[in-house]
């Protein structure tokens, strides 16, 4: 497996479970700023009393799933309080048939002050009765083995079975009509028994992660055996992403959006974060803060968190990251960080922005890890990636050093430290003989700032110490 094919692999995988939600503020820690979508959404739920079935629409990695479980634990605490079910669909696509789980949830609804267990056990039983006359297969064989080869019926046994076989399926499918009342029947019981005076909540999260037969399977399930008077289910998917499942599924041909459409009374689209808010929200989701919390860093490092969440932040702010990436890249950050010892250097702001560099621009990455690139290739390479804005004075005071000046000073003394031509050493202490070229930054203050970062620690550093282990090279080299 190739290095970058691991590390990505590793970032998908880097996810550090749930944000904790405190039970008597669901949203106290509202980081995306998104407590007023839920009230809103809670208000068309008031509307929607009859049921529904609501889409909640939202870029992949952009807090779905969190926005959703801290809407339910809001939900719950109304008075009087919505009853509630959260489904996680990815989590059980390795089953068949998605009726299954959908059931089992409604288990988790009880009514209140109540230990009786014979309305859901009524629905249960509708519901193997519904499953029973779903499975049964469809098209015998009129193809018959004789002798260890396939041979045709005669034309009139295959008429006999083409009759027989009709009959049976008008039997089956009447057999299945009257199950599929029976069981809407049983459910509108169940409901009604554990019902206040607003509608049971059905949350269906990742569906659109599913495969494309589980994710149609689910939505036909829901559609056809589930609407019924007194259930809302709220959907939270990348409608995209769902819609190009719908055509994994039927072929390339049909009109996804349309067909969507028809399992969906009405779509919200939740507001992407801005960019600033979604860097904390990932500093968290991702548990950042156990790094630099650590008590044996803190005695030697300060304010390490800051100067990664400022460097996230100008580069959102001055480069077109998306949201994935920025997930990305916050992942991939939450995995490397794990290979540094708590007394180890780190220079948050350069180890950001070289891993931005490992998602965003994988080739340059390449060539700084690999010591490939001459340092003035290294400056204009940099300063054709970065706008002005970002290597100016950003505060607007007139000579003051910039927060990229500093990152940009870092790297190139590091990558100096690998490279070893003495070039850098010459831009600093010997003007005459200089041969670097700067164009955009302002040079005396790249000089300051490389100054000041040889006087406290960065002149032994090599770039390597940082970039081996965003490649994840120190577990995997043996």
């Amino acid at each position: 497996m190739q290095q970058n094919d691991l590390s990505a692999k590793l970032a998908l995988n880097a996810r550090l479970g749930d944000i904790e939600i405190d039970d008597d503020d669901p949203f106290k820690e509202d980081l995306l700023k998104r407590k007023p979508y839920a009230e809103i959404l809670t208000k068309v739920l008031s509307i929607y009393t009859h049921g529904a079935v609501i889409a909640l629409n939202g870029k992949w990695g952009t807090g779905k799933t969190t926005f959703v479980k801290k809407w339910q634990k809001m939900l719950e605490k109304e008075t009087p309080k919505f009853n509630t079910i959260y489904f996680n669909a990815w989590q059980a696509d390795y089953l068949d048939d998605p009726l299954v789980p959908l059931i089992a949830n409604l288990q988790n609804v009880r009514k209140i002050d109540s230990n009786d267990n014979s309305k859901f056990e009524n629905l249960m039983k509708a519901g193997a009765k519904l499953a029973i006359a779903g499975a049964v297969g469809f098209g015998k064989a009129v193809i018959k083995k004789v002798g260890g080869e396939l041979v045709l019926e005669t034309l009139s046994s295959v008429a006999d079975e083409c009759g027989n076989l009709f009959k049976k399926k008008v039997d089956e499918f009447s057999t299945q009509t009257k199950s599929m009342e029976q069981f809407k029947t049983e459910l509108k019981e169940y409901v009604n028994w554990i019902s206040t005076d607003k509608p049971l909540v059905y949350f269906i999260d990742e569906l659109d992660r599913c495969s494309p037969t589980y994710a149609v399977r689910v939505l036909e399930r829901v559609k056809h055996l589930f609407e019924i008077p007194g259930i809302v289910f709220i959907l939270s998917i990348d409608k995209e992403q769902l819609e190009n499942s719908i055509k994994g599924y039927f072929g390339s041909g049909i009109d996804a959006e349309e067909y969507l459409r028809r399992f969906i009374d009405i779509s919200y689209n939740l507001p992407q974060p801005e960019l600033k808010d979604f860097c904390g929200y990932l500093y968290d989701y991702y548990n950042l803060q156990s790094f630099f919390e650590h008590e044996k860093r803190k005695i030697t490092f300060k304010d390490e968190n800051i100067s990664l969440l400022r460097t996230a932040e100008l580069l959102c702010l001055f480069r077109q990251i998306t949201l994935r990436q920025l997930d990305r890249i916050f992942a991939l950050t939450a995995i490397s960080l794990k290979e540094f010892h708590p007394d180890q250097y780190l220079f948050p702001d350069l180890f950001f922005f070289l891993t931005y560099l490992k998602v965003c621009c994988p080739d340059l990455f390449d060539d700084i890890s690999n010591i490939r690139i001459p340092i003035q290739e290294l400056i204009n390479e940099i300063e054709n990636l970065i706008p002005t804005k970002m290597l100016s004075d950003i505060n607007g005071t007139s000579g003051r050093i910039s927060r990229f000046d500093m990152t940009f000073a870092k790297l190139l003394v590091t990558y100096s430290n690998d490279e070893q031509s003495g070039e850098l050493d010459v831009f600093i202490n010997d003007p005459v003989h200089n041969t670097l070229i700067i164009s955009k930054l302002n040079k005396n203050n790249l000089i300051n700032s490389i100054s000041h970062f040889n006087s406290q620690q960065g002149r032994e550093c090599p770039i390597t110490h940082l970039t081996d282990k965003i490649n994840l090279l120190d577990s995997f080299m043996g």
